[in-house]
């Protein structure tokens, strides 16, 4: 028992668990992907295979506050004609979520990421699978 208390007292030290926190981080902002599409008819939208996905949910937790995972388990990557750089919307189940700017240099490289042969999309406890458009 005394062991537990320690490693439970080590925890909450260095980070803990969601229990220790004092707050809950806030619902993600998200609507409808048919409605974002509905007001954006030049865009074009591109759901992203796993490969590209991991890549690009990788820049997202590398920025500040780092370690911060997407609040989606998919995402299409949105681009306009024209423009520089592009948008990652994250998706949950019909929904895009709180969309994130991709810097152009990225936004490049995304067709060129392929999926390795064992990596699969393994969608969150509260998702309904990918997003088809």
């Amino acid at each position: 028992m005394r062991m537990i208390s320690l490693c439970f007292l080590a925890s909450l030290a260095f980070g803990g668990p969601a229990i220790a926190a004092p707050e809950r981080a806030p619902a993600p902002h998200c609507m409808k992907i048919v409605e974002i599409k509905a007001k954006n008819p030049q865009a074009h939208f591109e759901v992203l295979g796993a490969g590209a996905y991991h890549f690009v949910a990788g820049v997202y937790a590398g920025q500040p506050p780092v370690g911060v995972m997407p609040p989606g388990d998919g995402a299409i990557l949105v681009t306009e004609k024209g423009k520089h750089g592009a948008e990652v919307i994250w998706t949950r189940h019909d929904e895009g979520c709180e969309p994130f700017l991709l810097p152009e240099e990225l936004a490049r490289s995304i067709p060129g990421i392929k999926t390795a042969k064992d990596e699969k999309f393994e969608p969150g406890e509260d998702s309904k699978g990918d997003v088809h458009l």
